[in-house]
């Protein structure tokens, strides 16, 4: 790490006043990786492989366009001059019509949630959090608020990194909701309210002002919810009073936030019992030393091999506790050229689709001594040419 940094600064001061794309394409900085930005200006970023004697094969080049109309982008495709763009259809007009190009979604960069107060006195039951959960049409959120163009998601890791696991979203459960919240000692009276003797089952929920559409989002669920017979109050704060204030003094039931995924494995920062409020960055309150071991596994792990297993075992752990909804994830489309596809890709238009997936060239596949064809007894085996011995002379 030292060493790479003290290369970059070195690489920073040579080309400080040099063009951005020239410098990078003409001495690609230390751990620039296995590519190199070639051309960089308004329109276009263009990515050059690095040559690396037994290296994963990669694509020559690929050239992303950012920032263009329709007209440019289609023109763009048209000749050759773009690879890849990060464009809804909505936005690419006819240039779809093109054959030789294929609408995919890239993997989200960020998710709006709901966390929960672990400690809150309603909320401290995971039975309760995780009937609020089951009673949330996540699908209807996306179809309500976003027009469809979002993904329910679950997990605590980005999907698409190539240590998050698959996790398939639970659907909407009314019963199953109302069998968790009958456990947990909540019944619904006849008007619909559930109760335990010492009151109802009543609690706040803070979304921040000056966003309409978050606004709308807590109406919904608080209506989501009441169908299983919670009272849900939504208070709508300055970001200054619910980050600044409540949050960090545990002075909250639940509360909507839009986060980015973190790219890094080590989520310390939001499940850890010494990132505590109000220091640290663990609102839910996950106070569990199990969960501390394996965040400090995960977070000292540097064999790749091994970060899968550790990622799932924590992803696990957090996600029993039930300290956060996901209710919806962005949606990135692009538009690229159908040959950059792999294969596995190129017939589903589902799935998600990486950088690395359209960087990555397949590997030629290996011919090994135990793969070769055997062949059947009747068949006529031509006889080994033989190199001819020379006779001595007999003496």
């Amino acid at each position: 790490m030292g060493r790479h940094a003290c290369g970059s600064k070195k690489w920073i001061e040579k080309h400080r006043k040099e063009n951005a794309a020239r410098a990078f394409s003409q001495d690609p900085p230390p751990g620039a990786g296995p590519f190199q930005l070639s051309r960089l200006d308004d329109r276009v970023l263009a990515l050059s492989a690095v040559p690396r004697p037994g290296a994963e094969p990669l694509q020559r080049q690929v050239r992303i366009l950012t920032g263009a109309g329709p007209f440019v982008m289609h023109m763009a495709f048209a000749t050759g001059g773009a690879d890849l763009a990060w464009q809804g259809e909505a936005e690419m007009g006819d240039v779809l019509d093109d054959s030789g190009l294929a609408m995919r979604s890239a993997p989200p960069r960020g998710r709006v949630l709901v966390l929960w107060n672990t400690r809150s006195p309603v909320l401290g039951d995971v039975r309760l959090r995780e009937a609020l959960a089951l009673a949330t049409d996540r699908e209807a959120l996306v179809d309500e608020l976003l027009n469809g163009r979002g993904r329910v998601s679950e997990g605590i890791f980005r999907p698409g990194l190539w240590y998050a696991g698959e996790r398939e979203p639970e659907s909407e459960d009314l019963g199953r909701a109302q069998t968790l919240l009958a456990q947990s000692g909540w019944l619904v009276d006849v008007n619909g309210m559930a109760k335990r003797p010492e009151g109802p089952l009543a609690f706040s929920l803070i979304t921040t002002a000056g966003s309409p559409q978050r606004e709308r989002l807590a109406e919904l669920l608080r209506k989501h919810w009441a169908r299983v017979g919670a009272d849900v109050r939504v208070e709508v704060l300055p970001p200054e009073v619910w980050a600044g204030e409540r949050l960090p003094q545990g002075r909250f039931d639940g509360v909507i936030l839009g986060m980015d995924y973190p790219v890094s494995w080590d989520q310390s920062s939001l499940w850890h019992s010494g990132e505590l409020p109000p220091a640290g960055l663990n609102y839910a309150g996950i106070a569990d030393a199990q969960t501390d071991l394996l965040l400090d596994a995960l977070a000292m792990e540097f064999d790749p091999d091994r970060v899968g297993d550790r990622a799932r075992q924590l992803e696990k752990r957090v996600l029993a506790r039930s300290p956060v909804l996901t209710l919806f994830a962005d949606r990135q489309d692009m538009v690229v050229r159908s040959g950059l596809l792999p294969d596995e890709l190129r017939d589903n238009v589902d799935a998600d689709c990486t950088l690395r997936d359209l960087l990555l060239l397949p590997k030629e596949p290996e011919v090994r001594a135990d793969s070769l064809e055997m062949l059947e007894p009747d068949v006529e085996v031509p006889a080994p040419r033989v190199k001819p011995r020379m006779r001595v002379p007999e003496e």
